[in-house]
Order: structure tokens, then sequence, then C-alpha cells
């Protein structure tokens, strides 16, 4: 992971990555993911059952969500890449019920 330099309170959630992972202990699937976040010196490491697309979907949700609640207005994503975003955590979350 690269080095992360400036102000914490200055920058914004991003979304480092997302890789395919053996299967976390006491878990079950084959098709696990982990996403890195990012923001400052601050990271998120989280992990998901999916395919990479829908992963990479719900992990910018989140980014997106976490920007909105720390107030930011402008996100990296754009209108049409957050409705993506959204509908792919929404068909994860179908696929896993």
């Amino acid at each position: 992971m690269r080095a992360i330099v400036g102000n914490a309170e200055d920058e914004a959630y991003r979304l480092i990555g997302v890789e395919s992972v053996k299967t976390p202990e006491g878990c079950a699937g084959a098709d696990w993911f982990v996403y890195r976040i990012a923001q400052g010196a601050n990271a998120i490491k989280g992990y998901r059952r999916g395919n990479h697309e829908s992963v990479r979907g719900e992990a910018e949700t989140i980014v997106f969500a976490l920007n909105e609640r720390r107030g930011w207005k402008k996100s990296k994503l754009s209108p049409a890449d957050r409705r993506k975003a959204a509908a792919a955590a929404r068909a994860a979350a179908a696929e896993s019920t």
C-alpha cells in the first residue's frame, strides 16, 4: 500500500482496491473479496462475498455514504455511477439471500 500524506480532515474517503481472497476462517463459500478504503492515514478493510463487480459496487456505495456523512458535496462518482453502484449492491444483496 502506498504512503498516504496530508491532513485527514481535508481528505475524502476513496476506494483503494478490491481483491479476491481465500475464504475467511469460519465462513463458507469461495467467492470472497477484500476491499480497502482510505481517508488520510485512516484505513478500512472489509470482506464481502459476491463477484468482483458487485463487491466493488458495494464498496463504492460505502465510500459515497462515508463522504456524504462527512459533508463532502462532491464525489468522484457521477450520478450515473452512483446509480450503478447502488444497483450492483442491491443485486449482490439479493444473490446472498
